[in-house]
């Protein structure tokens, strides 16, 4: 295993360490020496790669905005349907084509990736507290961004409020599904349609109007 395989082996033990320890700690009671004791590294390890405990909690942070920040709006293609059809083993064919559902399922597939671990650090009780609004601030700008360049909608308050009130649906119930036994959860299909039409009601009324 070359140094760099290594080294981004041992940063995300630590943070999925880190996140195990929210379970009973708030993130500000969480200790180096706990933590390494924990992940079974040496405190000198952790250093190599963090100055404090939250110098780590601020990449973690960063890392899963940038990422959400990166997922594109797009025209539903077929070829966008077909790739998570086959990774989630359920037709989605009947879809309205919204390019909004783009990004719905691409959050979706983010957070299933690794659910225990996004349930942790964005909606744990002992999480940063502030790390949620940020992440909602950020799918806020996303979706902003579309409605007024793809949309073509005036940048005033009421497009702002749409888009924030959109963002707020993604997080919570998408982590919760993702969190569930397959036989215990709706559809991925119900869903996506259940987060875009909840919110996405007003957003079409007024693109209409």
């Amino acid at each position: 295993m070359d140094q760099k395989k290594k080294s981004e082996r041992t940063k995300l033990l630590l943070k999925h360490t880190y996140a195990k320890m929210l379970e009973a700690r708030r993130y500000d009671e969480i200790r180096i020496k706990d933590l390494t004791r924990l992940a079974d590294v040496s405190r000198n390890t952790f250093y190599v790669y963090y100055s404090s405990i939250y110098e780590m909690i601020d990449e973690i942070e960063k890392d899963i905005i940038n990422d959400i920040s990166n997922f594109s709006i797009t025209e539903l293609s077929h070829e966008f349907i077909s790739k998570y059809e086959e990774k989630f083993n359920e037709s989605l064919n009947a879809l309205p084509h919204e390019n909004l559902f783009t990004f719905t399922i691409q959050i979706i597939d983010y957070f299933h990736n690794d659910p225990k671990y996004m349930h942790s650090v964005i909606l744990s009780e002992n999480t940063d507290p502030y790390f949620q609004k940020k992440l909602i601030r950020c799918i806020t700008q996303k979706i902003l961004d579309y409605l007024l360049f793809s949309e073509n909608l005036p940048d005033d308050d009421i497009t702002a409020h749409i888009a924030a009130n959109v963002a707020g649906t993604y997080i919570e119930p998408v982590i919760n599904w993702c969190l569930k036994q397959e036989s215990e959860r709706i559809s991925l299909k119900d869903l996506i349609i259940m987060i875009n039409f909840t919110k996405l009601g007003g957003l079409g009324a007024y693109l209409k109007y």
